[in-house]
């Protein structure tokens, strides 16, 4: 893609006509329909960069690809770079452009959720959580590598503490869903580990440690134990507290579980 390219598309003095102020920016097909949003603090010099893309990095390929395929650009002018913010989020939400991939499907955040079957204690990691009645949640979280990667280090760690159920045949659960049960861990586990994963404490982290610390397979696995540990540490500085902290600026102290579909919406507001 080259200046020369964009020009013969759009017309040479195109880029002159482009707003300058803070705004949302359309990329529209022959149709009509929206390819892509995006926002701006200067709509001008954001398209600018549309025009003279040509390298090889991802973002600068990706600019290339839209421009080839856009029949038209529209723009929404806003009071400032938080309004646009607010607005491209909106626009994505309701258009789901094909070409937006963060925010367009924010039924796909992770859930993780804890509930008592009896005496066992099942834990859940889901997209899915409306189809699991019965687990109390916590989420939900951005990132899904994150989030299942962290989930599947604390299956492992508690696999030396409790006896992990084998998953029985047949057992038909929610896509994008693991649910586990263990044995020999009481109600007390579950209340630490939702209190840990809504970021209200960090006691459960603590009473994990102390009873690895009695386990010889822990122990003897010590590489393994700590690399695990270190994954639930940075899952909970990246996902567990800055989701409390946008859930009290928002006045929802309380409020132990913030929806998917709320979620970018609230963490957007939660910057001004």
């Amino acid at each position: 893609m080259t200046a020369r390219h964009f020009d013969s598309k759009f017309g040479a003095e195109f880029l002159a006509t482009v707003p300058e102020s803070p705004g949302v920016y359309e990329w529209l097909d022959a149709q009509g329909q929206t390819l892509y949003v995006g926002k701006a603090v200067s709509l001008r010099s954001r398209i600018a960069q549309y025009r003279s893309a040509g390298g090889r990095k991802k973002v600068e390929k990706k600019r290339s690809r839209l421009v080839k395929l856009a029949a038209s650009v529209r723009f929404r002018l806003t009071a400032d770079e938080h309004a646009a913010l607010l607005l491209e989020n909106e626009l994505i939400v309701a258009l789901k452009p094909p070409h937006n991939v963060s925010g367009a499907f924010s039924f796909m955040y992770p859930c993780l959720g804890a509930r008592l079957a009896g005496k066992d204690v099942e834990l859940c990691c889901t997209s899915l959580p409306d189809e699991l009645p019965g687990f109390e949640f916590a989420g939900a979280f951005r990132s899904k590598a994150l989030t299942r990667a962290a989930f599947d280090a604390l299956v492992e760690l508690l696999t030396h503490i409790g006896h992990l159920e084998p998953v029985k045949k047949g057992a038909q659960w929610p896509k994008y869903t693991r649910v586990v049960r263990f044995r020999r861990l009481d109600s007390t586990w579950a209340h630490a580990l939702l209190a840990w994963w809504r970021g209200h404490s960090r006691e459960f982290v603590a009473k994990l440690v102390i009873a690895l610390t009695g386990k010889h397979a822990a122990r003897r696995n010590a590489d393994d134990t700590q690399e695990a540990l270190a994954l639930l540490k940075r899952f909970h500085e990246d996902e567990c507290v800055p989701l409390r902290g946008v859930l009290v600026k928002s006045g929802k102290p309380d409020s132990p579980f913030l929806p998917q579909a709320e979620r970018d919406r609230a963490f957007l507001a939660a910057k001004r």
